[in-house]
């Protein structure tokens, strides 16, 4: 089966927007700025966008650097429900993992205040 070049272009283009909308939606929510620039590659088991963005600098000076984006392959071979229910899932874990750190954060903060009393009432009632 011989495929013409306007296909291949068409399926590159629906395969292009599928990780671009990959990459738009959480868990990654990576929204690249130069999007008619961008290229999209086979790392090993993952995929990787990337497209180039200009960083200026001091004196008027221009950087242009490439900035990446990179998923699993196997999110492309997803339909659009496994997809959602995948990112649903992978949204909730995260949020899960920031509110323990949160929770962390908070006892934490609160031992270092009640060494920091203890130490203050040690030192002012020795007084």
């Amino acid at each position: 089966m011989e495929i013409s070049y306007i296909e291949m272009i068409d399926l590159y283009d629906r395969l292009l927007n599928k990780a671009k909308s990959i990459v738009q939606n959480p868990p990654y929510s990576i929204y690249p700025q130069e999007i008619e620039f961008l290229k999209i590659r086979l790392e090993g088991d993952n995929i990787v966008l990337s497209w180039p963005e200009a960083q200026s600098g001091y004196y008027n000076s221009c950087d242009i650097r490439e900035q990446k984006a990179m998923f699993p392959f196997k999110l492309l071979l997803m339909s659009d429900e496994e997809l959602s229910e995948w990112q649903t899932e992978e949204t909730d874990k995260q949020k899960k993992k920031e509110q323990a750190r949160q929770r962390n954060q908070k006892k934490l903060q609160k031992q270092r205040e009640l060494a920091e009393l203890r130490r203050l009432k040690a030192k002012y009632e020795s007084k």
